[in-house]
């Protein structure tokens, strides 16, 4: 399982969601809810998507490391940050990480 930091950002109109160790993987929603459930599936795909490229896949982020980048970007916004969990997709098998 890949622990993956996202980023959720409300707009005027909508939320945006991103993920800093996964470039050009984003999702937009009406709600945050929306907005965190559009992500879930955008980087399922997306991992699934590397691993049928042979592509690297992401890394995992340890909490210190989420922790540094938070301190060093968003340092007022706790409630905009969360952790998901990528379930390994089951055509594809687990993912390993050392």
């Amino acid at each position: 399982m890949i622990k993956v930091l996202i980023v959720i950002e409300k707009g005027k109109h909508s939320y945006g969601a991103y993920s800093p160790n996964v470039p050009g993987c984003v999702a937009v929603g009406k709600t945050r809810a929306e907005t965190e459930q559009r992500m879930r599936e955008a980087l399922s795909d997306h991992i699934e998507l590397l691993q049928e490229k042979n592509l690297p896949l992401p890394r995992s982020y340890t909490i210190w490391q989420a922790f540094l980048a938070f301190i060093c970007t968003y340092l007022f916004s706790w409630e905009n940050h969360l952790y998901i969990d990528i379930p390994p997709s089951s055509s594809q098998g687990g993912y390993s990480y050392s």
